[in-house]
C-alpha cells in the first residue's frame, strides 16, 4: 500500500509539471465536451453544486440526450455500459441482476454503491442493498444520472463502498418539452409505456412520472445451464425449459415538486418477476416474487445570507417483498416474505466565509424500526418450517460528518472530510420449528466508525486537472448478515468491511474536439462480509462471515472526441488486476474479476432530426469463485465477451415532438454467460444474458 501511495503521488507530481508547462488555452466556452465548463456540474459528489474538475472523485455523466442517442431501454443497460462497471445475473432471490464494481464483486444484491432517486436513498433494509426490482425508474423519468466512482463514506455512510449513483428525474427546466408520452414494443414480450408530466409556474415545478414495463424473460432449455437438470432431484426433465418462469413486470410512479424553499419527492414502485432459487421450479410459473416500494422525502432549503445556508431531510421507506416457491412440484407450495420500514432525520450546514472556503457540516440519524423475515419451507425439515426473524428493538445508527474545500490559490483546491457513525446495540431474534420449537435471541454490538478523506486538486490551467484522492469507506454487516447468526452463538460476530483507496485522476481538454480522462487507483478491502459454508460442529452452515481480502491496482482511459462532422465517440477502457489476500489464497485468482472492461459509444447524425448510434462493451474472462470446503472452483470460468447494440432514432417525422426509436440489442447474437455464484449454485454451466433483441418505440414530446 505504501509503496502504491508513492508511486501514485510521483505520477501526480510528474503529470502536474507536464501539465503547467504544456497546457492548452481555450476560449471560455468554446469547446462544447469539456467537463470545465459550469453547465458540467453535478450535486452528488459533496451535496453542493460543482463542476466536475472541482470535484474530488472520478465522475460518470449520462444525460437525457444520451438516453435518447443510444437508445438506453433500462436502468440495467445504462449502469452496465458505465466505465468500472460490468453485469452479471445470477437470477438472483432477490430480483434483478447485480454488478461488478473495479474488479470487485460482492456476491448477493448490488450493495457496493449508494443508488439515489432524486437525491433520495433507494436501500432496503433487510440486506442494506439497492436491488433494481426495488428502484424500477424506467428510462422516460431520467433526465440523468450522475455517477461518483470512489469511497463516499463521508458524505453517504455505510455502503458507499465504492461510490453513489444519482438519479435525476426532476429537471423540466433543461428541456424545450418537458412533456411526453411513448410507448414501445418488441421480440421476447417487451413492452413498455410511460407518461411524464411537468408544469412551472414562479417558485413552484412540479414534476410526475409513471410507467408500466415488462418483459417475458429468458427462453431456454434448462440444459444450457444446468447439466444434469433430473440430477438436481427437484422434479425437472432433462428436456425443460425456463419458457414463462422468468418474466419481468414493473410498474413506476414517482411526485416531485419544488414550493418556495420546499422540496417534496414521492415514488411506489411494484415490481412482479419470476427468479431461480436453490433451484429452478418444475412449475410451468416458476418462482415468483412480488416486490413493493414505496419513498417519501421532504426538504426544507434557506439560504440565510450568501454564506450561509441550511437543508434539513425528513425521509421514510418501506420495502415488502413476498415469495411464492414452487418446489419439487407445482402443488409443494412454500410462502416468505421479507419486509422492513425506516425512516430518518438529517441536517446539513454550509458555510463559506471566503471564496476560498467552503465546509459543509451535517447529522443524521436513521432508524429501522421494522424489520422482519418468514419462511416456511416443506420438506426442508423441521428447521426451516413456521420460520420468523425480527429486530425485536430498533436499529438505530447516528451520524456526524464534514468536509471542508480550501483554495490557498486558484490554482490549487485541497479537501478533507470525516464521518462518525454508532448503531446503537440492537437485538435479533430468530424463531424456528412446528414440532419443536426453538427461540434464539443475540444482541448485536458495532463499534463506533470513523471514516476520512482528503484530497488534492491542481488545475494548472482551465482545460486540465490532477486530482490526487485518498479516502475509506465502510460496509456494516447488515440485519440479513447478522440475522443468520443468531442460532449459532459459537460463531464469532460480524465486523464491518473496510476500503481504503488511493487514486489519480487526470483530465484535459485538449482541442475543442478531443477530452480525456485517466485514472490510476488502488483498492484495498478488509474483513468482506461473504455467505458461505461455515463449519458449524459437525456440519456445514451457511452463514454470512468475514472471510475476505482483496487489492485491486487498476488503471481507466477515457476519450470523448468529434472526430468528424457530426459524429461523437466516446471509448473507455479499464485494466485491473485483482488478488485475493486472505490467508492461503493469495495464489488464487478472485472471483468475478475481469483483467480487462472495454466500452465504446458512437453516433452519427446524418440529418438534423436523425442519428444513427452504436454502443458496444467487452468483458474479459471471469473465473467463477473459489471454495475452501471443496479446494475448488464452483464451476467454470466464463466469457470474454463482446456485445454491441445500434439504434436508429427519427425526431419530428410524423409531427413536430414527435419520435421513433429502433433499438437493436446484442445485434450480433453474441452469447453471454456469467460463473456461478455462491448464492446459486445450481446453474454449474453459468447463467445466460439474453440474445439479440428488438424494441420500437414511439412518443410524442410537448
Amino acid at each position: 500500500m505504501k509503496e502504491m501511495n508513492n508511486y501514485l503521488f510521483r505520477l501526480m507530481m510528474a503529470a502536474a509539471i507536464l501539465l503547467n508547462q504544456g497546457g492548452l488555452s481555450l476560449a471560455a466556452g468554446e469547446n462544447p465536451f469539456s467537463l470545465f465548463e459550469e453547465e458540467a456540474q453535478v450535486v452528488t459528489a459533496s451535496k453542493k453544486m460543482e463542476k466536475v474538475s472541482d470535484v474530488p472523485a472520478s465522475v460518470v455523466i449520462i444525460t437525457r440526450k444520451d438516453i435518447e442517442k443510444y437508445g438506453y431501454t433500462s436502468l440495467e443497460d445504462i449502469l452496465a455500459n458505465i466505465p468500472g462497471l460490468y453485469k452479471i445475473d445470477p437470477y438472483y432471490w432477490f430480483g434483478t441482476m447485480t454488478y461488478g464494481v473495479r474488479g470487485f464483486y460482492s456476491v448477493g444484491s448490488f450493495s457496493d454503491m449508494v443508488v439515489m432517486v432524486n437525491g433520495v436513498s433507494q436501500q432496503e433494509d433487510y440486506y442494506e442493498s439497492y436491488p433494481l426490482s426495488k428502484i424500477a425508474v424506467p428510462v422516460e423519468a431520467i433526465d440523468r444520472i450522475e455517477v461518483i466512482r470512489g469511497p463516499m463514506s463521508v458524505i453517504y455512510g455505510n455502503g458507499a463502498f465504492f461510490g453513489a449513483i444519482n438519479i435525476i428525474t426532476n429537471q423540466p427546466e433543461v428541456f424545450d418539452k418537458p412533456n411526453l408520452v411513448s410507448a414501445s414494443y418488441g421480440t421476447g414480450g417487451d413492452y413498455r409505456g410511460a407518461v411524464r408530466g411537468a408544469s412551472h409556474s414562479g417558485d413552484i415545478t412540479v414534476v410526475g412520472n409513471a410507467s408500466a414495463y415488462g418483459t417475458d424473460g429468458i427462453d431456454e432449455p434448462y440444459k444450457k445451464m444446468i447439466t444434469s437438470p433430473s440430477g438436481l432431484g427437484a422434479g425437472l426433465s432433462d428436456d425443460g425449459s425456463f419458457k414463462g418462469q422468468l418474466e419481468d413486470h414493473r410498474r413506476f410512479m414517482d411526485l416531485s415538486g419544488d414550493f418556495g424553499n420546499f422540496h417534496g419527492y414521492l415514488s411506489y414502485i411494484q415490481t412482479k418477476m419470476g427468479i431461480v432459487d436453490v433451484f429452478p421450479s418444475p412449475s410451468p410459473k416458476g418462482h415468483q416474487i412480488d416486490v413493493s416500494a414505496a419513498n417519501a422525502s421532504l426538504n426544507y432549503e434557506k439560504k440565510f445570507s450568501p454564506e450561509f445556508s441550511l437543508k434539513g431531510t425528513l425521509g421514510d421507506r418501506s420495502y415488502v417483498i413476498n415469495y411464492d416457491y414452487e418446489l419439487f412440484n407445482e402443488n409443494n407450495y412454500a410462502p416468505q416474505i421479507f419486509d422492513a420500514h425506516s425512516y430518518n432525520v438529517a441536517l446539513d450546514a454550509f458555510y463559506t466565509p471566503t471564496h476560498q472556503l467552503n465546509t459543509l457540516a451535517g447529522i443524521e440519524r436513521r432508524t429501522v424500526d421494522g424489520v422482519r423475515g418468514s419462511l416456511d419451507l416443506p420438506g426442508f425439515g423441521d428447521f426451516y418450517q413456521d420460520w420468523e426473524q425480527i429486530a425485536n428493538t430498533p436499529i438505530i445508527t447516528d451520524s456526524a460528518y464534514t468536509q471542508v474545500d480550501y483554495k490557498p490559490w486558484n490554482k490549487l483546491k485541497a479537501v478533507a472530510g470525516v464521518r462518525v457513525e454508532k448503531t446503537h446495540d440492537y437485538d435479533l431474534l430468530d424463531r424456528r420449528g412446528i414440532t419443536s420449537p426453538q427461540l434464539y435471541i443475540r444482541r448485536i454490538k458495532i463499534d463506533t466508525i470513523t471514516v476520512p478523506r482528503a484530497a488534492l486538486i491542481y488545475s494548472p490551467t482551465r482545460e486540465h486537472a490532477v486530482k490526487l484522492m485518498y479516502g475509506e469507506a465502510v460496509k456494516k454487516p447488515a440485519f440479513g448478515n447478522q440475522i443468520d447468526l443468531v442460532p449459532f452463538p459459537s460463531v464469532s460476530a460480524l465486523v464491518p468491511a473496510t476500503m481504503k483507496t488511493t487514486e489519480v485522476n487526470i483530465l484535459s481538454t485538449w482541442s475543442r474536439k478531443l477530452m480525456t480522462s485517466v485514472s490510476f487507483f488502488n483498492n484495498e478491502l478488509d474483513k468482506l462480509i461473504s455467505r458461505e459454508q461455515t463449519p458449524v460442529g459437525n456440519s456445514l452452515v451457511l452463514l454470512s462471515r468475514n472471510a475476505g481480502k482483496q487489492s485491486t491496482n487498476g488503471v481507466e482511459v477515457g476519450i470523448l472526441s468529434e472526430p468528424f462532422q457530426n459524429v461523437e465517440t466516446e471509448i473507455s477502457g479499464t485494466f485491473q488486476e485483482s488478488k485475493d489476500k486472505a490467508p492461503g489464497r493469495t495464489h488464487i485468482t478472485p472471483g468475478y474479476a475481469p483483467r480487462f472492461l472495454g466500452y465504446g459509444k458512437a453516433s452519427y447524425r446524418f440529418v438534423p432530426k436523425a442519428s444513427l448510434s452504436a454502443v458496444g462493451r467487452y468483458v474479459s474472462k471471469m473465473e467463477a469463485a473459489y471454495d475452501n470446503n471443496l479446494n475448488a472452483r464452483l464451476g467454470p470460468a466464463m466469457g470474454p465477451y463482446f456485445v454491441m447494440d445500434v439504434n436508429l432514432r427519427l425526431e419530428d417525422l410524423l409531427r413536430m415532438g414527435s419520435f421513433i426509436s429502433v433499438r437493436v440489442s446484442n445485434i450480433f447474437n453474441r452469447e453471454i454467460r456469467y460463473p456461478v455464484t455462491p448464492s446459486e449454485l445450481w446453474p454449474d454451466k453459468g447463467t445466460l444474458d439474453r440474445g439479440r433483441e428488438l424494441l420500437v418505440s414511439l412518443g410524442y414530446k410537448f
